[in-house]
């Protein structure tokens, strides 16, 4: 499979169409208007890192993430919705502009040709929804720690799977240079023995090779909700990384 990002970056920002053009330009390393004039943009983050990766346009009760209760479901975690109840209180606090999160994993569940129809669809309607309310949308190619098979979340797991199939489901480890530096070696992250974990390999086989791995598995659990700088540097998050950026297949994806 190739799938540019560069397309999917292309498809998002014409996946709905504007009743009134709002063109950003970049002048002197400042946002601009169509008149020309300087643009501030604040807003808040809109970011699902967790399947379905997009909140979907539902409800009526606006997302209040300090009650950690979804207001749709009345269940405790992030909030799955984003609605005019949610546009209204962006408007209230002066603010005309949202950062989505576009998760490459959500994107692009499985390797192939094509982006998973129910994300655009959740896509389109969230642009949709900015869009008729004159709100500004910065996408954002999110990722946090890189990969879900290294305890993080951006990169889909069959992109990790080619670049490190050796590493899947092994006990995360840090290798030289950066085991030398004690605040980034992942022996040091809060969590990395809370379970036992450490070097026990059948804890960090539990779900091995799950798109969800980092969602499931209790020794990542343990470590990824503060998204801890010592994911990033361990030996899969960092050959995974070399696979997407240098020379080859995983490049080719990637761009």
């Amino acid at each position: 499979m190739k799938f540019s990002m560069l397309a999917l970056a292309t498809t998002l920002l014409t996946a709905s169409a504007s009743p009134a053009t709002r063109l950003v330009q970049i002048k002197d390393k400042k946002f601009q208007d169509a008149s020309g004039a300087d643009l501030v943009m604040k807003g808040p983050n809109i970011v699902m890192k967790g399947p379905p990766y997009l909140p979907a346009v539902a409800g009526d009760a606006p997302c209040d993430d300090s009650l950690g209760v979804d207001p749709l479901t009345g269940e405790k975690g992030t909030c799955s919705t984003f609605n005019q109840a949610d546009v209204d209180n962006i408007k209230a606090q002066g603010w005309n502009m949202i950062r989505l999160g576009v998760v490459w994993a959500g994107a692009q569940p499985t390797d192939g040709d094509s982006l998973d129809a129910a994300f655009l669809e959740r896509l389109h309607a969230i642009l949709d929804l900015a869009d008729a309310n004159g709100l500004y949308v910065i996408l954002d190619n999110h990722g946090d720690m890189v990969s879900s098979a290294g305890c993080g979340n951006g990169l889909p797991m069959w992109f990790a799977q080619e670049a490190a199939p050796d590493l899947i489901g092994k006990p995360i480890t840090t290798g030289l240079p950066y085991s030398l530096v004690s605040s980034i070696n992942v022996k040091n992250v809060g969590g990395y023995d809370t379970e036992g974990c450490g070097s026990d390999g059948a804890k960090w086989a539990e779900h091995a090779g799950d798109p969800n791995y980092n969602l499931l598995n209790e020794c990542c659990l343990a470590m990824n909700s503060p998204n801890p700088a010592g994911l990033g540097y361990t030996k899969i998050n960092q050959k995974i990384m070399d696979y997407m950026v240098q020379d080859g297949q995983g490049r080719d994806k990637f761009i």
